[in-house]
């Protein structure tokens, strides 16, 4: 290499040195100017942000974020918040107060969205308030006698059937027909939403007519007699497969839906291969309308349509018999 081009080198190297060295100078000239660093100090009182729900790797911490805290003293937080961070001071050995005596407070749970969205089931009818009973079979007084009056008022007859005041089973017979016309909890007890009902029903009525209507979807049968309309408490078939002795054959449980008229009485017991039927009255086959010492808020027969024994009675004593009309429906 050329002496010529070994002394440029080693000027520009030169000169770049320096203009490195005189930036440094610059910039601790600068440094000293500003005068000492200030002494590290902890950062136990910063506060971090709170966890959101776009932010936060678990779900739950963004739901409990967002729910509003509860009244009344509780433990200073030991994460504080921006907030809270400059006046409150962190619990430790030594501290004293009602803020360590005070147990932590949890944030309500929030319920559940069924809870808010779907309507109640139907159920027992409730007590209005506490300590209030509903009135129910063994109740007596003039509250009963004035379900009693306003149940055969709306056609609910089995009422009468019991001694005024005193509540029977022709009053929890009645009162389980009407709750089963109002399409609310079955339970044979008058409580405050049946009174409630009972003041303004709105349960659909069967269309003025002869003969029996009987509507299966509410389990009640109307009869119609003498321009009025009597209610009455039911269960027809069902729906179970069960086994005949009679004809040793397998049969479904259901009662026939159409239009048919009675064709043969038995004023007393017929006894059966399934069972004993109280004076019943044949519509159609070996389907009948009759007396059973059972007659629950459900379909429990094997098709016939039940009736409690004395509401069959009253049904002979207004002239049912061979030639009434019986219409079984699906719903009325």
């Amino acid at each position: 290499m050329r002496p010529s081009i070994v002394v440029r080198i080693l000027a520009a190297s030169t000169g770049a040195a320096v203009l490195v060295l005189a930036a440094c100078s610059a910039e601790r000239e600068a440094f000293e100017a500003a005068g000492p660093r200030p002494t590290p100090t902890s950062n136990a009182g910063v506060p971090r942000p709170t966890p959101t729900a776009a932010t936060s790797p678990r779900p739950d911490i963004a739901v409990r974020a967002e729910l509003p805290a509860p009244a009344g003293p509780t433990r200073v937080a030991t994460t504080p918040t921006a907030a809270t961070a400059p006046t409150a001071a962190p619990l430790t050995v030594g501290s004293s107060g009602p803020e360590v005596d005070a147990p932590p407070a949890l944030p309500p749970a929030a319920a559940p969205e069924i809870a808010q969205d779907a309507p109640p089931e139907p159920g027992p009818d409730a007590p209005a308030a506490a300590g209030a009973a509903p009135l129910t079979v063994g109740s007596s007084g003039p509250e009963v006698e004035a379900l009693q009056h306003r149940l055969v008022e709306l056609g609910f007859i089995a009422a009468a059937q019991d001694h005024p005041g005193v509540f029977g089973a022709g009053s929890a017979s009645a009162v389980l027909a009407f709750q089963k016309f109002e399409a609310i909890g079955r339970d044979g007890a008058a409580g405050p939403e049946t009174m409630e009902r009972l003041a303004a029903p709105q349960g659909r009525r069967a269309e003025p007519s002869s003969g029996i209507d009987v509507d299966l979807a509410r389990q009640i049968m109307f009869v119609h007699h003498g321009g009025a309309v009597a209610i009455l408490n039911t269960s027809t078939g069902n729906g179970e497969t069960y086994w005949n002795p009679g004809t040793e054959t397998t049969n479904v449980a259901y009662t026939p839906t159409g239009s048919f008229s009675v064709y043969l009485t038995v004023d007393g017991d017929d006894v059966g291969p399934l069972g004993t039927l109280y004076r019943p009255l044949y519509f159609h086959g070996g389907w009948a309308v009759h007396g059973s010492p059972s007659v629950p808020a459900y379909p429990a027969s094997h098709g016939c349509a039940r009736l409690a024994n004395a509401d069959t009675d009253w049904l002979w004593s207004i002239g049912a018999g061979p030639g009434t009309e019986v219409r079984v429906h699906e719903s009325l």
